[in-house]
């Protein structure tokens, strides 16, 4: 099955989603959240809607992040973004800052 459809499709297909679990080693990709990745959002980091002169982004694996329905709130309505990188996921803020994720602790062994 194909994980990129272009602009063919709008809402992430089943099996995009499949692969975007994975990759969200299964939790929304927000630093520190662990909301299950099933209940999470496919988010489109190039927005889908077309403006005048700009075609919108593809609903192509590099092209979309898993995030909760809180997260994606705070993408659309408070001005965050959020981008896939080749190290993984990155998040700013409404000024453009980076926020780092939060420092893993070791576990107990």
């Amino acid at each position: 099955m194909p994980l990129d459809v272009g602009r063919r499709e709008r809402l992430a297909t089943a099996d995009q989603r499949r692969a975007l679990i994975t990759v969200a080693h299964g939790t929304c990709e927000w630093h520190g959240c662990d909301m299950p990745a099933p209940w999470c959002d496919a988010h489109h980091p190039e927005v889908w809607e077309a403006t005048p002169g700009k075609a919108g982004g593809n609903t192509d694996i590099a092209n979309l992040v898993l995030v909760c329905t809180r997260h994606h709130h705070l993408v659309h309505e408070g001005g965050f973004t959020v981008i896939r990188g080749p190290d993984g996921v990155e998040i700013r803020d409404p000024h453009g800052f980076p926020i780092p994720p939060p420092p893993k602790h070791p576990r107990p062994t």
